[in-house]
């Protein structure tokens, strides 16, 4: 096992135990990652920021079922694909937007569900 899969794995076993730096340590490590499969389905920065953001909340609902038998990078990816694959096409004039972006969709999504049930979950919520 890759030394990333093992601190991947760790960060899911403090998360599953309720320890938000760890879920924040996660997704920041993997925002990128699903912020371009996001981009490559929909080609609009604005549409795959949203839609990262919607996997990562998905992410954190679901993740005490991750398979460990997998990495997860691939349970990740598999688990966003499928949200993508879930979505209603997009208009043609929403694609059409470029303009530049910057991903942080750790701390932007932290903002947003600082007081959302599934985020107060976690005991060391600051």
């Amino acid at each position: 096992m890759h030394i990333n899969d093992q601190e991947d794995q760790h960060l899911v076993n403090q998360v599953c135990e309720g320890v938000l730096p760890a879920l924040q340590q996660l997704i920041q490590r993997y925002q990128h990652f699903v912020f371009d499969l996001a981009l490559s389905r929909s080609g609009n920065p604005q549409q795959a920021y949203e839609w990262a953001r919607q996997v990562f909340v998905k992410m954190i609902a679901v993740i005490a079922t991750y398979d460990r038998q997998l990495t997860f990078r691939t349970w990740l990816q598999v688990l966003a694909l499928q949200h993508f694959d879930q979505l209603p096409p997009q208009d043609a004039t929403e694609a059409a937007a470029t303009a530049p972006i910057h991903i942080d969709i750790a701390n932007d999504l932290f903002r947003c569900l600082r007081f959302d049930p599934l985020i107060q979950q976690f005991h060391h919520f600051n």
